[in-house]
């Protein structure tokens, strides 16, 4: 039986890499890559100037050696490698890495295919020399997280935004199976909540909530808000130090919460487990909130009830 291919374009460097990866979430390693794309500074020694080859033996996939090409326009080569390469085997580009400057493949990967990606990966635009960085504006978050210039099941944001952003941004953000936000102070509960409503995974990198932002995403899980949200990973400022403080405030907020208000759907139960707590909504709904001794993460593992399944 033939193994899937994944065919994987990082437009992060100066000379763009292609290559595949027998599984989903695999990095292009050195005995990966296929092709570079560099730009034409010169004629090119003759080692470089072979043809280009990959085979296959048992329906796995040899590469021979990592073959360098070379281009007046590395965006001209790479479009046409990749489209050489999925020609060849029949496939799609699944993942792509990009920076603030090459953000033009998200339209080039929209033009040339229907199937979206199945992992988009924004790293950070530094220059070695200068070492500066260039952030991303509005319009690039905007973007990513609408799936408006290219559609990706997974997103991983790594890049840096503009601390600003939490003041400009709104968006309806598109149905995504994972995201992760390597910098989320930028990012207000209102937009969070959003994103529970399309996201099934979400991971919040420097996200610095405190238990007030705890309290507010269970109060907002319990009007039956978040309706796609499985898995809320975030960390919480101090929460290592002070894990057991902040989660027993945390129950005793719930519990308040659901005797107190007169509306019928606040009922619920808390239970106790090893690694934090689980509250049981009405319509059999629970969630669960998790923790690692060591670090400041928090883990919000949410599970539909019974007459949820339709809304």
């Amino acid at each position: 039986m033939r193994e899937s291919l994944t065919i994987v374009v990082e437009i992060t460097s100066t000379s763009p890499v292609i290559g595949f990866c027998s599984h989903r979430n695999c990095p292009i390693h050195p005995e990966f890559r296929l092709v570079e794309a560099h730009r034409r500074t010169g004629k090119p020694s003759r080692k470089h100037s072979e043809n280009f080859e990959i085979y296959g033996v048992k329906g796995s996939l040899v590469v021979s050696d990592h073959y360098h090409t070379y281009w007046e326009d590395e965006k001209k080569g790479v479009e046409v490698l990749v489209d050489l390469l999925c020609d060849m085997f029949r496939i799609d580009v699944e993942k792509l890495q990009i920076k603030k400057s090459t953000m033009w493949a998200l339209d080039w990967i929209k033009r040339r295919q229907v199937t979206p990606l199945q992992e988009l990966v924004v790293l950070e635009d530094r220059k070695k020399k200068k070492k500066k960085k260039h952030l991303l504006n509005v319009e690039d978050v905007e973007q990513i997280l609408t799936n408006s210039r290219c559609s990706a099941y997974d997103v991983t944001l790594l890049a840096e935004v503009p601390t600003d952003l939490k003041i400009d941004l709104t968006f309806d953000p598109a149905n995504f199976k994972y995201l992760k936000l390597q910098y989320g102070t930028w990012l207000t509960m209102y937009n969070l909540f959003e994103l529970c409503e399309s996201c099934q995974e979400i991971e919040i990198v420097d996200s610095e909530f405190y238990l007030l932002e705890m309290e507010e995403i269970i109060e907002n899980w319990l009007t039956y808000e978040m309706r796609s949200i499985k898995d809320l990973s975030f960390e919480v400022s101090g929460f290592a130090r002070d894990r057991l403080d902040i989660l027993e405030k945390l129950i005793e907020y719930i519990t308040k919460l659901y005797e107190e208000e007169p509306i019928e759907d606040f009922k619920g139960e808390v239970f106790l487990i090893d690694e934090g707590f689980e509250f049981k909504r009405e319509d059999g709904a629970v969630v669960k909130v998790r923790h690692d001794d060591d670090t400041d993460f928090v883990k919000l593992s949410f599970s539909r009830g019974t007459e949820s399944d339709d809304t």
